[in-house]
Formats: C-alpha cells, structure tokens, sequence
C-alpha cells in the first residue's frame, strides 16, 4: 500500500481548474485541462487588481518504484502551479513554482511471516519557490485569478499542511496477527510564504518568526471479526504560532512576545470489515 500523506494536487494530474456555482456548471468544464489555457497568472504582482476571476492551473506527477521482495516503496510527487512558457524558460528556472513529496516506507517480515517491522518517512515543501527574486510566484492552493483558490466549497484541495508550508514526517510500526503499534513525529512550518510578505524594518528578523510545529505519539491498531479499531494520541508544541513575535531577533529579541502554545491531541476511530 502506497504511503503517501500529502497529496499535492488531490483530484488532478495536471491541467486547468475553473471557478464554478454548482454541480451543473462542472461538465462544461470537463475538459478545459486539455483545450483551454488559462495564461500566466502569477506573472502579475499579488497586488494587481486588474486581475479578474477565471481559470487557473496546477500540474503534477506522481510516481511510487517499487520492490516486494525487499519490502521497500519509493514514491514521490512533483507539482508546478504555471507551466513553463517555453523550453528556455524551463531550462532557466525549472523550480519556478515548483511543489513536492518524497518519501518511503520499508517493511520488514519477522517470525516467518506472523509479525512485521516497518519504516516510514515522508518530505513534503509546498513554500515559495526561490525564483521571486527575479519573478512574481504565487502561493500554493491561492490565485491571482480564481478568488477562491484551489478548494472545494470552502475546503483546500490538496496536502494538509496547507499554503506555503513544508513538513516532515516519520513513524515506526511493528505488526503482529490482528494488531499494530508505533511511534511516529512530526514537525510542520506553516505559512511560510505568508510571513515573507510581512513588511519589517530589519528583513533578516525574518529568520526568527517562523511559526513552527513539532510534535510526537505512539498510534495502534486491533481488528476483530465486527470491525478495526485504530486510536493514536500525539503531544506537541506550536512555536510562534501566527508569527505572534514580531521584535528584533538575536540578543535584542524581546523574549515575552512569544506565544507558544502546546496541544494534545487523542483520535478514535471505528470500521467495519
């Protein structure tokens, strides 16, 4: 089973999204991926009003290498939220707004095959890309051109880290007949993208505003003959959470504007066979 947490562009391979009402305005959409172009959005700075709502895009590729008898998965995803305009641009700037996944699990059997040992870790960096400094680039799962971003009803398509963000993630799992336990962490910096935009008099202060979760717990798992029973529990703590401290860093950092916030977190779940 692949084990893949974030997916990128949930939904789509590649091509255009388009602003809609309701359910009947989607068929004539279907294939605005393949024959309508949606220009270059992004190429306008983010507070350009001439913009008015239309399409948008985001492209990706998805690819897992696998090899079953040494119980191990490679897997990845690459996205670009604006095709390149031409071959030169693409050798130019290939990372222009660019997204992606990289991760792997390794499974390995135990006691002729009754209990198992497994290995995951997963890379995902949705933040802006380093060609602003030459060129506009927009946030993932935000548009210049389709007020509502890349969403459904109101919800992100996409990883759950959200806009402008980036994680990591590891877990280790050992398996028995009709059960399971691990430990897995987490850390996740949110929004980054969002607090390069915040004007500040010293831009290197930058550097200690990031808001920022780390977080670790042990998860489990037992099935039955009416159902399976999974429950994780998880600590953490979310540093600078909303960039709430905004004074000079190093030395001069005024130390009780930090706003750091822990959170636990238990989840319960129940299904059926």
């Amino acid at each position: 089973t692949n084990g893949c947490r974030s997916n990128i562009a949930s939904g789509t391979a590649g091509g255009g999204t388009s602003p809609v009402d309701g359910a009947s305005d989607v068929l004539p959409h279907v294939f605005d991926a393949f024959f309508s172009s949606p220009g270059r959005p992004n190429d306008v700075p983010a507070g350009d009003a001439s913009q008015i709502p239309g399409p948008d895009q985001i492209y990706s590729l998805f690819g897992r290498w696998v090899f079953p008898e040494s119980g191990f998965e490679l897997y990845g995803e690459y996205a670009r939220t604006e095709f390149p305009s031409s071959f030169r641009d693409l050798l130019e700037a290939p990372g222009h707004t660019q997204g992606y996944t990289l991760g792997f699990q390794w499974g390995l059997a135990m006691h002729e095959g009754r209990d198992a040992f497994r290995v995951q870790a997963e890379h995902t960096y949705l933040e802006g890309s380093t060609t602003f400094r030459d060129r506009p680039v927009g946030t993932y799962y935000t548009s210049r051109a389709v007020l509502q971003g890349y969403t459904n009803q109101g919800r992100v398509l996409g990883a759950a880290i959200g806009p402008g963000a980036s994680s990591h993630w590891l877990a280790l799992d050992y398996f028995g007949p009709s059960w399971e336990v691990g430990l897995f962490g987490e850390r996740i910096r949110w929004n980054n993208d969002a607090l390069w935009d915040v004007p500040i008099v010293y831009p290197q202060d930058h550097f200690c505003k990031h808001d920022v979760t780390v977080r670790g717990g042990i998860r489990g798992a037992a099935s039955a003959p009416f159902g399976r029973f999974t429950a994780s529990l998880s600590t953490g703590k979310r540093m600078n959470v909303f960039f709430a401290h905004f004074t000079q860093c190093g030395e001069f950092q005024d130390k009780t504007t930090f706003m750091d916030i822990n959170n636990t977190t238990l989840e319960l779940k129940y299904s059926l066979r």
